[in-house]
């Protein structure tokens, strides 16, 4: 079914059905998701450059699906992904990793994987103003 409610909007050129397409596959609570969301990255219609196509996979997984995000894998792969896109559209980068903003919240084990990532991302050398902002906020 979700294959064909891809070919439906490829076919009617439907961009905002194509974003919806990777959103619902990003927050989809299977074991595979983040896997899946890899995947995803590598699929024709993707593209790390349009933003809404990178905000409707990666951002939706990261803020819509907890079970699957909330691990090491999860706060690793976001914050490679946070990296890399900010080398391309800082903005993006900066509302992604706001994603981490309420790191205290969580118990220990995960409270410290959250603070790491963001200090990973905070001592990246070239990481646009925006996103060492929004990081360093988030440390305080």
């Amino acid at each position: 079914r979700i294959h064909a409610f891809y070919q439906t909007a490829k076919a009617n050129r439907d961009d905002l059905v194509i974003n919806k397409w990777f959103s619902i596959q990003a927050m989809a609570n299977v074991d595979s998701a983040l896997q899946n969301v890899r995947d995803l990255m590598n699929h024709p219609d993707f593209s790390a450059e349009n933003p809404n196509r990178f905000r409707s996979l990666i951002n939706t997984f990261a803020g819509a699906n907890p079970n699957q995000f909330h691990n090491a894998l999860g706060y690793e792969f976001i914050t490679e992904q946070i990296i890399a896109v900010d080398q391309i559209n800082p903005l993006v980068a900066a509302r992604l990793a706001s994603v981490f903003a309420n790191w205290r919240r969580h118990e220990p084990e995960r409270r410290e994987l959250m603070r790491q990532a963001l200090s990973r991302i905070q001592e990246t050398s070239n990481i646009s103003k925006d996103t060492y902002e929004i990081v360093t906020r988030c440390l305080k």
